[in-house]
């Protein structure tokens, strides 16, 4: 299956995604289309508030570190244990 990253970004910046369906080769096609959309401060302030509000609906508390701001290592850390869960992808 074919992803269009530029409607997946859109999704993805209007925090109208299923967490638990974003993979992996979707962070990186998002992160991708975003660089290309916005100089990389923008892209890198856009991408945390989204993966934050995204992350808080998807059920994760009590993320003490992560404010937003534009440390890629925080926001991998939070990335990963709120998307760690098994991924379930529709075919």
């Amino acid at each position: 299956m074919t992803v269009n990253y530029e409607e997946l970004a859109q999704s993805f910046e209007t925090c109208n995604i299923d967490a638990s369906d974003f993979s992996h080769a979707d962070h990186v096609g998002v992160a991708y289309e975003m660089l290309r959309r916005y100089d990389f401060l923008d892209a890198s302030v856009r991408y945390s508030n989204s993966i934050k509000t995204i992350a808080t609906n998807a059920g994760a508390v009590n993320c003490p570190g992560f404010t937003g701001a534009v440390h890629s290592t925080e926001i991998q850390h939070h990335y990963h244990s709120v998307l760690s869960q098994p991924h379930r992808r529709a075919n």
